[in-house]
């Protein structure tokens, strides 16, 4: 979390609202959102890596993929947003053909959406309103704007 040049100031849900107080906690998860909206970076820190976040990274950069051919073709009018993923498109779009349950990948997202932080009420303010987010999860990091992760 530090910067290498330069100081960063940290507000940390977690630690700066004494949980115990529910007054507190009240006032504070009331100002959440102007938090999230005015910080320059949003920092979601998951935890340390289970071994699995490669076969996560591999999922993001082919789904990330996926949806710019996908958006691609809905431009040019060859599909709809109606149009029904068949076994081809997949294969065109470079998505997986195997059972998506069993899919190394799937099995490594869905530990990842297991984590706390994930059972967290307020996570979506927390990402939407990010100006700018980046998801760290032991030595990998995923960055991007979370409007970006919503469709038009």
């Amino acid at each position: 979390l530090r910067l290498l040049n330069s100081k960063r100031l940290i507000w940390a849900d977690a630690v700066c609202i004494n949980q115990r107080d529910l007054e507190e906690k009240n006032w504070q998860v009331q100002m959440m959102s102007e938090i999230y909206q005015n910080a320059t970076q949003v920092l979601v820190y998951l935890g340390e890596d289970e071994g699995n976040s490669q076969h996560i990274e591999d999922l993001v950069l082919s789904l990330s993929k996926a949806k710019l051919k996908l958006e691609m073709r809905q431009e040019n009018g060859t599909i709809t947003k109606n149009s029904v993923l068949t076994k081809e498109l997949q294969k065109e779009l470079g998505i997986p053909l195997m059972n998506f349950l069993y899919y190394v990948p799937f099995l490594a997202l869905q530990t990842l959406l297991l984590r706390d932080w994930f059972h967290r009420v307020w996570i979506i303010q927390e990402i939407i309103l990010a100006k700018n987010a980046i998801v760290l999860c032991g030595n990998w990091e995923v960055h991007g704007r979370p409007s970006m992760l919503h469709s038009r």
